[in-house]
């Protein structure tokens, strides 16, 4: 029974920890066009500008206000672009997947295994 008690609140530790890291005030966003390795630390949401006739290399930066994480279409200059904001550590790389996601993954895997 203890066992599974403290497995239980270790399952929630873990949980409420990466739950908080979103709310930090900053964040690593990548900040470049077209290949990224350049990033910096950044207050709002991070994000990615993409034509979408796919014929411009695509635009990863940083803006000041923080954006609910989706994507969105825009006209820019007679052109239309996909932009999308994100708000964890850089996600707005090229092929995404959350370092936090797969630990919490992880963590709700061994959490429920026997």
């Amino acid at each position: 029974m203890a066992s599974m008690m403290t497995r239980a609140l270790t399952c929630l530790l873990v949980l409420l920890f990466y739950a908080t890291l979103s709310l930090c005030d900053a964040r690593i966003c990548y900040k470049c066009v077209g290949d990224c390795v350049t990033d910096s630390e950044c207050k709002g949401s991070c994000l990615t500008k993409t034509h979408e006739l796919g014929d411009e290399p695509e635009v990863r930066s940083c803006i000041d206000d923080i954006k609910e994480a989706g994507c969105h279409s825009h006209l820019i200059n007679g052109s239309r672009y996909k932009v999308c904001y994100c708000n964890t550590e850089r996600c707005n790389g090229s092929s995404y997947l959350s370092a936090t996601m797969i630990v919490l993954l992880t963590a709700l895997l061994l959490c429920y295994s026997n």
